[in-house]
């Protein structure tokens, strides 16, 4: 079975087949994160690899191993936390930072859908 993730910013647009995170960096940064599995209603402060290595299939069927740093960093780990059936509110360590979404205050945050 193909795993896909499609990632469409405003800088930069690409499709990666089958990722896999091979490398992390042992610093972690926290974000908001919100979902919108989790009906986008909520926000939660999670922890995060600043930096990642990732091996996938371009669009193209080429091989490649790419690092990403900071927010790629963060977004790739949401999305591909999806393709293994995990989900943001697994990350929670703190239930405290729980917050509606139209109560939260904003910052860093990525949306998925």
């Amino acid at each position: 079975m193909t795993k896909i993730v499609f990632v469409n910013p405003q800088d930069r647009s690409f499709v990666l087949l089958n990722p896999e995170l091979v490398d992390r960096r042992d610093e972690k940064f926290e974000v908001w994160d919100v979902c919108f599995s989790a009906n986008a209603s909520f926000v939660a402060r999670i922890e995060r690899d600043s930096r990642i290595v990732v091996k996938y299939l371009g669009e193209d069927g080429a091989r490649r191993r790419e690092d990403f740093e900071d927010y790629f960093s963060e977004l790739l780990q949401h999305e591909i936390d999806h393709l293994h059936g995990r989900l943001f509110i697994d990350l929670i360590e703190n239930p405290e930072t729980i917050t509606m979404l139209d109560e939260w205050g904003g910052g860093e945050w990525v949306l998925c859908s």
